[in-house]
């Protein structure tokens, strides 16, 4: 064979190695990339599969706010305000309320519900049936069910007698938070955890005394498919398989999804902890079946190493000159935009938030105050708005310090944040020692609940020698509730709320003033 012939076959063969080559490494590539693919996608879900079970047992603490503002709840206002969280989520099956009764108690409780149950006692559950509850120190019976439908065989049932539920309640208790139980396999239901959030008389200040002014429970079951299940159904879509474990006791327990057969476990799998979670450890496997890599694998691998076979060395190493180049400059515009994204981020969080208190500031105020002002307007729906002054707040600053100052703003801040935790409620600075917060859809619970934020500002202790009207630092709140009209603006709600401030200003602070355009003034101490 001439030279010329062997250097043909030189460079077909130098053609084919080297562009095999390629193919792999674009093979290995896509590989990798994929692999980044799930790793976001499932990292993304499991972030909306922990803020879904947040969302869902945070219904709890805004049932809780009703007990928060009224000594005695009526069966009638739990049913209003549970029915509503009913209908908003599927996910939550029953809503009860279970009073704490001593044993000299009980006749009374059975006998104001029998005025309208005759049939009602505190009852046991003793072999799948109900059985009249036996003489104990205390009881913890289902006393409001909401749906009562469905639930008739939980009404007036002793849940401390539950092994189900015991351990929850006695942790809850002890927490001053709420707690789920362990996963309970339902007749009708399936798979069901139950949320626990205790309720007490005043706020416990210490371990001891929270079980002197426990008042009772709130308990809501929640079933665990219904929760999670169009996150779950995006899973599916995008050829993920997700099982959710229980891992708090000594033997995992599976709380969504099932084993898969070793034919559907897929080339890739990740692992999210959710530590803590009211309680209790849980734990979600996400897994990639075949399908998902092999869906959105393209044939360029074999293609370039096919083709490639019959192009010249030339071509090929040309090609990979551009893939390389071309990758770089993928990898330098999506850093730029990362980069880019992050300051945008922080530049817009800046602008909306307070830099002393990081509550919002008066320009996410004005704006939110619109937005829940027309909302109501459109649904006739009540308003609340709360304008809020630390009392004596210059001399305060006069005594001990603007920077003592800024620290007791940032403790009032963080209280009052944490009592507006319903996802519409908004706390904002106003402006020096004036905070605003905007409660939509609240009517007449807003009075008493303004009064228990004054009450626990005053429970923080922060010495004020230098006040007159009490040895701690305290604040004044006026209220304004209305269902606005169309000829009524935001500016006039606002006008309407800083009159009751000022009025419970000349009155003396520490107090609340509360002003309703149908009924004129009230003022509450």
């Amino acid at each position: 064979m001439s030279k010329g012939r062997w250097d043909i076959v030189a460079v077909v063969l130098v053609g084919v190695l080297s562009t095999s080559w390629l193919a792999f490494k674009l093979y290995q590539t896509e590989q990798q990339s994929l692999e980044r693919d799930f790793d976001y996608f499932a990292t993304n879900q499991a972030r909306l599969i922990k803020w879904r079970i947040d969302s869902s047992l945070s219904v709890m603490n805004h049932l809780s706010t009703l007990y928060q503002g009224s000594d005695e709840v009526t069966e009638q206002e739990f049913a209003m305000v549970a029915d509503g969280i009913l209908a908003r989520h599927r996910e939550i099956k029953a809503l009860e309320w279970l009073p704490r009764v001593k044993a000299s108690e009980r006749g009374a409780f059975e006998a104001a519900m029998q005025d309208r149950y005759p049939a009602f006692t505190f009852t046991d559950k003793v072999q799948g049936q109900p059985v009249a509850a036996g003489q104990r120190d205390r009881y913890y019976p289902v006393y409001f069910v909401r749906p009562f439908t469905g639930n008739e065989s939980r009404f007036g049932m002793d849940m401390s007698r539950q092994p189900e539920v015991t351990a929850a309640l006695d942790q809850a208790m002890n927490s001053a938070n709420p707690s789920l139980t362990a996963m309970n396999l339902d007749s009708e239901l399936g798979k069901v955890v139950m949320a626990v959030v205790p309720i007490y008389h005043s706020l416990p200040l210490t371990m001891t005394s929270r079980e002197k002014l426990l008042k009772g429970y709130l308990l809501g079951v929640f079933q665990v498919e219904e929760m999670l299940h169009d996150l779950v159904l995006d899973g599916h879509r995008a050829n993920l398989e997700y099982q959710i474990w229980d891992d708090s006791g000594d033997t995992s327990i599976l709380l969504l999804g099932a084993e898969p057969h070793p034919s559907v476990i897929g080339e890739r799998s990740k692992r999210f902890v959710y530590a803590d979670l009211a309680g209790r450890e849980w734990r979600l496997e996400a897994l990639a079946n075949p399908a998902f890599f092999s869906s959105k694998r393209s044939l360029t691998p074999y293609l370039v190493g096919v083709g490639g076979a019959l192009a010249a060395l030339a071509s090929g190493v040309f090609m990979w000159q551009m893939r390389r180049r071309n990758r770089e400059v993928e990898e330098l515009v999506r850093s730029r935009t990362e980069e880019l994204n992050r300051v945008n981020q922080q530049l817009t969080r800046q602008s909306l938030t307070d830099g002393l208190t990081q509550v919002a500031n008066r320009r996410q105020f004005d704006t939110w105050l619109s937005q829940e002002w027309e909302s109501a307007r459109r649904t006739s729906k009540p308003i609340t708005l709360f304008v809020i002054d630390v009392d004596l707040f210059k001399s305060y600053n006069d005594r001990y310090g603007h920077l003592a100052g800024d620290r007791v703003l940032k403790k009032i801040a963080r209280m009052l944040a944490s009592q507006l935790n319903r996802p519409r409620d908004l706390l904002a600075r106003y402006g020096g020692e004036e905070f605003a917060a905007v409660l939509p859809e609240t009517g007449r619970k807003a009075v008493k609940f303004a009064d228990s934020l004054r009450a626990m500002v005053e429970a923080l202790g922060i010495p004020h020698e230098g006040s007159d009207i009490g040895s701690y630092v305290t604040i004044s709140i006026g209220v304004a509730t209305l269902v606005p009209e169309v000829d009524q603006t935001p500016e006039h709600f606002f006008e309407l709320a800083d009159k009751a401030l000022y009025k419970a200003k000349s009155q003396g602070r520490n107090r609340i003033a509360y002003h309703n355009e149908q009924h004129g003034d009230l003022m509450l101490g």
